[in-house]
């Protein structure tokens, strides 16, 4: 790593590393230690650093585009702070890597003018998932089986399995105010317990059986910055009741995909939306 040094920054000098970045990238946080030697104030604007095997936000595209890994750039890191004449004080520093750097502990060097100082980078997990659409909407009947195609865009620097995916029970629409409703209408003069036991008799009565939830997707890991297509097939339960409005969610990790289904008894075809 090198420094070009302008009029402004002559007088600056390297404190003692090791510097601290850390963060999700694309942005990494960090801190510095310069030294002003000159009399006069200093804006210190960036400074670069290298030797950390680490890809910059803006030669991904370029590297895929010629298909070939060139000598990797040195990375340019942002600096916050002014420094009074004569003086060392730990200013604030962004270091902006690329999206998809793989987690783990990076070493590298900064150097300005003829000092130099360690830099130990720590890129943390970033789970990042995008869904398309991000909201299923079906017209069904009971024990009928839909399918819908959703498209899982992985934006983190972590592999994603789709095994991973979670499925919640279906519930009716307003169930619990529901169920409360009527049990305060029917025993809510009676006594707290019968009214308990009435509202847990009207949840009993909503709830229904899960349903089965398959992902079929040619192969389950989505790596960073790829995208896949995943067939969701759904089959219903049987004791659904008709005109009803049941609703659930399957979380991807960070991402979560909305599920409504009105039931009326005539067999409809699922559609997407984007919210």
């Amino acid at each position: 790593m090198e420094i070009e040094a302008t009029p402004e920054e002559e007088g600056c000098g390297l404190g003692s590393g090791p510097f601290l970045f850390s963060g999700k990238p694309p942005f990494l946080l960090g801190t510095v230690n310069l030294i002003n030697r000159s009399a006069e104030k200093v804006k210190v604007r960036s400074l670069v650093i290298g030797g950390s095997g680490l890809e910059s936000h803006r030669t991904r595209g370029l590297n895929k585009a010629n298909e070939q890994m060139p000598e990797l750039q040195p990375l340019h890191v942002r600096v916050f702070g002014r420094l009074e004449p004569y003086h060392q004080t730990d200013v604030r520093a962004q270091l902006t890597v690329d999206r998809f750097t793989p987690p783990g502990e990076y070493e590298a060097q900064v150097r300005l003018g003829d000092e130099e100082a360690q830099a130990l980078i720590f890129v943390l997990e970033n789970h990042k998932l995008r869904l398309t659409p991000n909201q299923l909407v079906a017209t069904a009947a009971a024990g009928q089986t839909i399918t819908q195609t959703v498209y899982i865009t992985n934006e983190g620097n972590v592999p994603f399995n789709t095994r991973k995916a979670v499925f919640a029970p279906l519930q009716a629409l307003n169930m619990v105010h529901q169920s409360l409703a009527i049990a305060l209408d029917e025993e809510g003069h009676s006594g707290h317990q019968k009214f308990l036991d009435r509202f847990v008799s009207e949840l009993a009565d909503n709830e229904v059986q899960p349903a089965k939830v398959k992902l079929e997707v040619q192969d389950e890991i989505i790596a960073p910055g790829e995208t896949k297509r995943v067939e969701i097939t759904i089959r219903l339960p049987a004791g659904l009741k008709k005109k009803k409005t049941y609703k659930s969610k399957i979380t991807f990790r960070n991402a979560t995909l909305g599920v409504e289904l009105d039931v009326n008894g005539a067999a409809g075809k699922m559609k997407g939306e984007r919210h």
